[in-house]
């Protein structure tokens, strides 16, 4: 109980302290168990996520709540990726982790008439800092990305 992660090892990296903490790193964000950091550079989507995965626990962010969507916001700069994307099926969009999407309140995140794949070729995510909503569009953009780390062992 109020155990954050497991830390049963000495790996710095694991983002866990000996009292079973999440520690981020330096310029990084927290929320719950989770530590976030926005790129100050430009990337098309897949170099992003690339990036994103080249750190341990990371990923491109995934924003499956509220309050989750409202602390990337806030911290916001400018339009950034998301792993959000319908490149595997057309239409049908998914989390870069697997993870399940709550279908209900992605519909909340979409800006009025997207997703829209203009010019069939829009396949990823992008959150708008204009108007807090999301759009899908052409990956080859370069944007700023959102990276979310999960630390080692997190408890249920």
């Amino acid at each position: 109980p109020g155990e954050e992660c497991d830390d049963a090892n000495a790996i710095n990296s694991d983002r866990c302290t000996n009292g079973c903490k999440v520690m981020c790193s330096s310029g990084e964000g927290k929320l719950g168990t989770h530590c976030y950091w926005q790129s100050t550079s430009t990337y098309a989507w897949s170099e992003g996520k690339t990036f994103c995965e080249s750190i341990p626990g990371g990923h491109l962010v995934t924003i499956t709540t509220q309050a989750e969507a409202d602390f990337v916001f806030q911290h916001m700069t400018d339009a950034t990726w998301i792993g959000y994307t319908d490149s595997v099926a057309e239409g049908t969009f998914a989390w870069v982790t697997g993870e399940p999407t709550d279908e209900a309140f992605a519909s909340t995140m979409w800006a009025n008439g997207e997703p829209n794949n203009a010019g069939g070729n829009e396949d990823c995510t992008e959150f708008r800092y204009s108007n807090e909503e999301w759009a899908d569009a052409v990956c080859s953009k370069m944007r700023l990305i959102w990276c979310e780390v999960e630390p080692a062992g997190k408890q249920p």
